[in-house]
């Protein structure tokens, strides 16, 4: 229930920059075929456009040869700190990460849903930005159809969520 809680939590964040991201069942892409991005590993920090004092941290360690540990971890009165997992899907040259809840010890069963983010790394900065449910309508219950939909729509205004006056959340790498 922590978990579902939490992961209820990373969504409200990004609700707050202005709709929800994306959920979906199935992945854009077998992570047997994802490549680590060695761009991404590191901790990189980031701060709320609405509150400077809200830290955000994210930090990517290699799980595997194709998955992503990751921890965001969000600094105010209340810190809250979720760990997660992800891989990148390459999708007409745009990069795409596929982000669902790692198990913790306590609860046992995993959320197992997927969020996709959009990513870009120019020098030491990452811009982020989230899939949003205002473009996706229905439900996709294969890879394939998933896949195909965004293909189709993901330069479509709207379907990556704006963040800030660029239209991305930005992050910069510190180590």
């Amino acid at each position: 229930m922590k978990r579902i809680l939490q992961f209820m939590m990373l969504g409200a964040f990004f609700l707050l920059f202005t709709g929800c991201p994306y959920e979906s069942d199935v992945a854009l892409s077998d992570p047997k075929y994802s490549k680590i991005d060695n761009l991404l590993i590191g901790k990189w920090l980031g701060t709320e456009e609405i509150d400077s004092t809200k830290k955000i941290e994210l930090y990517f360690s290699k799980l595997n040869s194709n998955i992503y540990s990751i921890k965001y971890k969000q600094k105010r009165r209340n810190e809250m700190e979720l760990k997660l997992k992800g891989f990148v899907t390459i999708l007409n040259n745009i990069k795409i990460l596929n982000i669902y809840d790692i198990v913790d010890d306590k609860s046992k069963s995993p959320r197992n849903k997927f969020l996709f983010f959009k990513y870009e790394i120019v020098k030491e900065n990452i811009k982020i930005s989230f899939a949003s449910d205002k473009i996706v309508k229905k439900r996709m219950t294969s890879r394939t159809e998933l896949r195909n939909f965004f293909i189709n729509n993901m330069n479509k205004d709207g379907f990556f969520e704006k963040m800030d006056d660029e239209g991305k959340l930005t992050f910069k790498k510190v180590n």
